[in-house]
């Protein structure tokens, strides 16, 4: 008897002809917040705990855990948070240096030009958390490196 390999998540969608763009989320705002270390399923609330990532949701904010490809010599420099504002397209990024030093609801009302600096270039968001999805792991690692090739800094 021999075992078949499980079906992934994306590989399923592309059998099937679905679209292989993202859900549609349908928050105002983004907070991405660079975090270095080992993300379990549920990485956000782990760090933030269920009382803020619950609140986030309520103010339609995404908290979303981010870092930097593997490599990059500035990802153990700094530590940064980018808000996003999915109504004007405005971005803007800060340095933290440690996650409690943002707020939600500041997040979620705070004029984007007064977060930090403003961003001007786009900015590639790649699932990898294969504890959360098996297919982020296997094909989102592989679009990290070919975005590497011309995008590294992004």
């Amino acid at each position: 008897m021999t075992l078949q390999a499980p079906m992934r998540c994306s590989a399923l969608a592309e059998q099937l002809d679905e679209p292989m763009i993202g859900s549609v989320d349908h928050r105002l705002r983004w907070l991405l917040v660079e975090d270095r270390g080992a993300w379990g399923r549920d990485a956000v609330q782990d760090l933030f705990g269920p009382d803020v990532t619950s609140r986030a949701e309520e103010l339609r904010l995404r908290l979303l855990l981010v870092r930097r490809r593997e490599g990059d010599p500035a990802a153990d420099a700094v530590r940064r948070a980018i808000l996003v504002d999915t109504v004007s397209g405005a971005m803007a990024i800060r340095t933290i240096t440690s996650p409690s030093e943002l707020s939600v609801e500041v997040a979620a009302r705070l004029p984007v030009a007064e977060f930090g600096a403003p961003m001007t270039d786009p900015i590639f968001l790649v699932c990898t958390n294969g504890k959360r999805d098996a297919c982020c792991a296997l094909r989102g690692r592989a679009l990290i490196g070919a975005l590497g090739v011309d995008h590294a800094e992004r």
